[in-house]
């Protein structure tokens, strides 16, 4: 569907090397290796990146690392042509899904695509209603996982202000239906 997505939106579906941010144990890393001639899978627990290593199907055109920092100073300036990111920025708390998308921007080639999704607000349903009226201790104890925002407004300046630039939003289901969400897409300016 992410490649399909891209196609639409004028962009070619076959890449050198994609990172796949919050990788888990690898499934969408090997999915994207259909794609690409190298993935690299980054999660910040290590059990996933072991669990990944163990299925990993691609061989050595996949490769996992943990990522145990709030950057990505493991990796190289313009080490990507593509990266992705869904359902992992939500659950960070917003300085550090901020600074990870300024890092997407640093790590990504000129002219290079970034995928991501990011909610912006609970949704108008009546459990939206309450995630934006309850305290977030509250909401803490009931969801057991946090969930973070950003509206498109900010996300838009975040990553012009990264050097890439958005050329396409849409409406996303990823943080489910108590949530309005979007999926980015973004290219890396060839100047910076």
């Amino acid at each position: 569907g992410v490649m399909e997505y891209m196609r639409k939106n004028g962009f070619p579906a076959k890449f050198h090397h994609a990172l796949d941010f919050g990788c888990g144990v690898g499934r969408l890393s090997q999915a994207l290796a259909d794609h690409c001639e190298a993935v690299t899978g980054v999660d910040i627990a290590p059990s996933m990146v072991e669990a990944s290593k163990k299925w990993n199907k691609p061989g050595d055109r996949c490769r996992y690392l943990v990522n145990g920092t709030p950057d990505l100073h493991q990796l190289p300036d313009e080490t990507f042509d593509l990266i992705y990111s869904n359902i992992v920025l939500q659950h960070m708390p917003t300085a550090m899904s901020w600074a990870y998308l300024k890092e997407f921007v640093r790590v990504l080639q000129p002219g290079g695509l970034l995928c991501f999704q990011i909610p912006s607000e609970p949704s108008g349903t009546l459990i939206g209603g309450l995630l934006r009226v309850l305290p977030v201790s509250l909401v803490r104890v009931i969801r057991k996982m946090d969930m973070y925002r950003t509206k498109p407004e900010q996300v838009k300046a975040l990553v012009e202000g990264a050097g890439a630039r958005i050329v396409d939003t849409q409406p996303d289901t990823a943080a489910g239906p108590h949530w309005i969400s979007y999926r980015y897409l973004a290219v890396k300016s060839n100047g910076g």
